[in-house]
Order: C-alpha cells, then sequence, then structure tokens
C-alpha cells in the first residue's frame, strides 16, 4: 500500500491534514521532529489523541518518521528513508516557519532554514526516494504587494514583498516548480489560516 508522506503534521494546518488523511482511509507517513519534551511519537499520539475525543471515535495510527526537514534526508535514518522509498508515493510538504522577519542573515536563520532549506531537503528526499508526486503548500502572499488580478502563473513578476517570510515562501515555491523530476505537482496558496 503506497503512503502519502506528510511534512508538518503538528502544525496548525497539518494536524487537520493528517486527520482529514487517516478520515478519509488514505494511508499516511508523518516526518516530525521531537520536542524538548515529547518524542516525534508521542507527540502525533498527543494530537491524535485531541481528535479522538473531539470525534468520540478511534483514529488509525499513521507511520511516524522522526526526522527534520531542516537536515539533509529530512534527518532520517537510513531505515526511515529505505522505508519511505518502498512504501511512499507521494510527498505532501505543509512544514514551514511562520516568522515574519529573520533573527540574522545566516541561510540557517527562521524563516530560511525551514522555508528555504527544508524545501530544498525535500525535494532532494523525493529525487533520492523517487517520489514524484508533491503538493506544495505555499502562502496567497507569494503575490507580494501587487494589486488586481494576479494569475496563478505569475509566480515572479519581480514584486516587491513585505517579509522575509513571504520572500521564502516564493524561493521555495520556485524550486518546487523547478524540479523537473517531479510527475505531479500541486501548489496550495492559502491565504490565513484560522
Amino acid at each position: 500500500m503506497r503512503h502519502l508522506l506528510l511534512t508538518g503534521a503538528t502544525g496548525l494546518l497539518g494536524n487537520y491534514l493528517l486527520r482529514d488523511l487517516i478520515l478519509a482511509d488514505i494511508p499516511v507517513a508523518v516526518v516530525v521532529r521531537s520536542s524538548r519534551r515529547m518524542s516525534a511519537r508521542q507527540r502525533v499520539e498527543t494530537l491524535l489523541s485531541g481528535w479522538e475525543k473531539m470525534l468520540e471515535r478511534r483514529l488509525p495510527r499513521p507511520v511516524v518518521l522522526e526526522g527534520d526537514i531542516s537536515q539533509p534526508d529530512l534527518g532520517l535514518d537510513g531505515h526511515a528513508i529505505r522505508w519511505a522509498s518502498e512504501y511512499c508515493s507521494g510527498m505532501i510538504h505543509n512544514a514551514a516557519s511562520l516568522q515574519f522577519h529573520a533573527t540574522s542573515d545566516s541561510p540557517e536563520a527562521e524563516p530560511f532554514a525551514s522555508n528555504v532549506g527544508g524545501t530544498a531537503h525535500m525535494l532532494e528526499f523525493c529525487r533520492a526516494t523517487q517520489i514524484r508526486q508533491l503538493f506544495h503548500v505555499s502562502t496567497a502572499y507569494v503575490a507580494g504587494l501587487r494589486t488586481g488580478r494576479i494569475l496563478e502563473s505569475d509566480v515572479d513578476v519581480g514584486q516587491k514583498l513585505s517579509n522575509d517570510y513571504e520572500k521564502t515562501k516564493l524561493e521555495a515555491e520556485q524550486m518546487v516548480r523547478a524540479a523537473d523530476f517531479l510527475d505531479d505537482v500541486t501548489i496550495f496558496r492559502p491565504g490565513i489560516i484560522i
């Protein structure tokens, strides 16, 4: 059975995506990093337990791969990489830093590390594992300060951007669009998530 591999599953949008994939009986695996207090598996268990209380039903569990998108190979060990190569047919890249302004000029500073570096690592991982279907969560704010009619195809027309978040999401979207090894790419551009 082929799985979708989801990044950013423990974030605001990601935990809804995870819930909806599970409810739709779509096999899913998640790349989740541990926190100071919880392992990746505990973080996923905590959010699914919350959904189970709300839905008043038991939910199946995804395959949890402990990793970090800011690292090469998504921070996964050899076993997890081989598993993804064998069992994953698509990627939903949802992980992102929502920080508007970088704390430094370093490429390791957020939001650059997650939004640009993480996307580069995700794309290289897809290439290496032969994942050819990608669903990429971008933002409507890649349009920058433009007004009027803006087409989906108008990705970079030299628009003025308001902050580093917009800059990094535009750069990430350009990288996704340039990935010629992908067979099927869908880019989502939500305006605001509440």
